[in-house]
């Protein structure tokens, strides 16, 4: 008897953590992108800096990073004054550890600005393994030109600004001039490169402390940041310098002296995916089940419903596997015309890029039905993707180049195919038991006739086992949403059947 071609692959009956979940170096790298990215200036509730104020000296200061107290990089900030402003660069190091693999990354930024602090320019970038990215941004009026390089690659953009926009790196001095008193708040907006959208930040002034350092105790100002449900403290001194950042999941950045900062050991540091996996008492075998129900605490704001695989009342789910039925289908491409926005572009997936099409002929072959193209493609990722954890931003023409990536390269590439093959589809964000632990993952849901379906080129898996539960959706907006749970959640299971 021949195989149902409607059915996947079975998934290997030894899996492996390094087969699973590196969602969590993908939330590391947006928490420190948020960190460095700009920010349109203080609204109205924030007081005026006017150039008249403090002037600040030429500075270099050094940072080491933790986690949990590893010692994990350093970070270098120089600025020096110019005839028109300032210039800020700032180098970032970070050496991180997935599940025993150790990875790289280096951030880069380096900024012009007036004498009020007025962003003029920028230039950024990133190496991480094979990746290579670079952004550059030039303010001219109230426009923002923007052209990115991602492995050869030059992309360009105008934005139209409603008001100047700042650094987050000039956030600290820029509060410092204000003069801001205890229990006074400032209110930012957030703009994240990432998905070209503001985010309000509230600043909260506090009293000043004294701040123990590596090597020295010194006194500066708290102040309180509010960003995506998530707080985190930095500490100014009387001369505007940062001497301490405390950040989400466990980050802490130090004043350091140059050679304390650069100076790392041998040990690998804490396990980042460990470190955000959630644990769970009393773990079914996914293979085995065919619908779970789990209580959530504390409860997140939106959890997706989705008809027939997802349903939520308050903080418990009901997640069932779907069934795959050979009616439930259609020719490709979909044509009625209301999904059109799980169809369209963007600079990660590039359908039209001639190496991305050659992709899709390849592993769509002749087939013109939208189920079993779906399987095929979901069948040919997860064969050409070597397993391997990734810092990085995937984008669907490096994935096909290096054919090797977590879950985000399997799920990037596989929207990318679905999509160029006019298949409905949309990126899944949330988590997945393995053994005794849930884990950060992403997946895709295609829309394949009647209903949206799931499918994880990961594991293979078509329709995804229930032990996949949804909390966010979209590519970058997904990741940002996620950023106020993580390191939060608690999951227990309540049935499984």
């Amino acid at each position: 008897m021949k195989p149902d071609p409607l059915q996947s692959n079975p998934k290997p009956k030894k899996l492996t953590l390094i087969f699973f979940i590196f969602l969590g170096f993908w939330l590391i790298f947006l928490i420190l992108w948020l960190g460095k990215s700009y920010h349109p200036p203080v609204r109205s509730q924030a007081p005026t800096i006017t150039s008249n104020q403090t002037s600040f000296q030429d500075s270099e200061e050094w940072m080491s990073i933790y986690v949990n107290n590893q010692k994990i990089g350093y970070a270098q900030t120089s600025k020096r004054r110019s005839s028109q402003g300032y210039i800020i660069t700032q180098d970032l190091f970070l050496r991180l550890t997935a599940l025993g693999v150790p990875r790289q990354m280096r951030l880069s930024l380096t900024s012009t600005l007036t004498s009020d602090f007025q962003l003029k320019t920028f230039t950024s970038k990133m190496i991480s393994g094979y990746l290579d990215f670079s952004i550059q941004g030039v303010v001219d009026g109230l426009r923002l030109r923007l052209t990115s390089d991602l492995l050869g690659q030059p992309q360009s953009s105008d934005l139209t600004l409603k008001e100047p926009i700042h650094l987050p790196l000039t956030l600290p001095y820029q509060v410092f001039q204000a003069r801001l008193k205890p229990g006074e708040q400032a209110v930012f907006s957030l703009f994240d490169p990432l998905i070209m959208a503001p985010s309000p930040v509230t600043i909260t002034a506090g009293p000043t402390e004294s701040v123990t350092l590596e090597d020295e105790v010194r006194p500066a100002q708290r102040f309180e940041m509010f960003f995506l449900g998530n707080k985190m403290k930095v500490w100014v001194d009387s001369q505007g310098r940062v001497v301490k950042e405390e950040g989400m999941m466990g980050f802490r950045l130090v004043h350091s002296k140059p050679e304390s900062a650069r100076r790392l050991d041998n040990s690998t540091g804490p396990d980042l995916a460990a470190e955000m996996a959630i644990k769970v008492d009393n773990p079914p075998d996914p293979k085995k089940i065919k619908t779970l129900t789990l209580r959530l605490s504390p409860t997140p704001e939106r959890i997706p419903q989705i008809k027939g695989r997802q349903s939520v009342q308050g903080n418990r789910i009901t997640i069932t596997r779907e069934n795959l039925s050979s009616g439930d289908t259609y020719h490709l491409p979909y044509s009625k015309g209301d999904l059109g926005s799980y169809l369209t572009d963007h600079p990660a997936l590039t359908l039209k890029e001639p190496r991305l099409q050659k992709a899709l002929k390849e592993a769509l072959g002749q087939e013109k039905k939208a189920q079993r193209a779906a399987v095929r493609l979901n069948n040919w990722v997860y064969g050409v993707i070597k397993k391997q954890p990734t810092l990085s931003l995937p984008r669907a023409v490096e994935i096909l180049s290096h054919r090797q990536g977590d879950c985000n390269e399997h799920a990037t590439l596989l929207l990318a195919l679905l999509r160029a093959a006019g298949i409905p589809s949309r990126m899944a964000l949330g988590v997945t038991l393995l053994r005794d632990h849930f884990y950060y993952h992403a997946w895709v849901e295609a829309y394949l006739g009647h209903s949206w379906i799931s499918l994880d080129p990961t594991f293979n898996q078509v329709p995804a086992d229930v032990s996949h539960l949804k909390l966010a959706e979209g590519l970058e907006e997904g990741l940002v949403s996620l950023l106020p749970i993580i390191g939060k959640l608690n999951i227990e299971v309540e049935s499984a059947y």
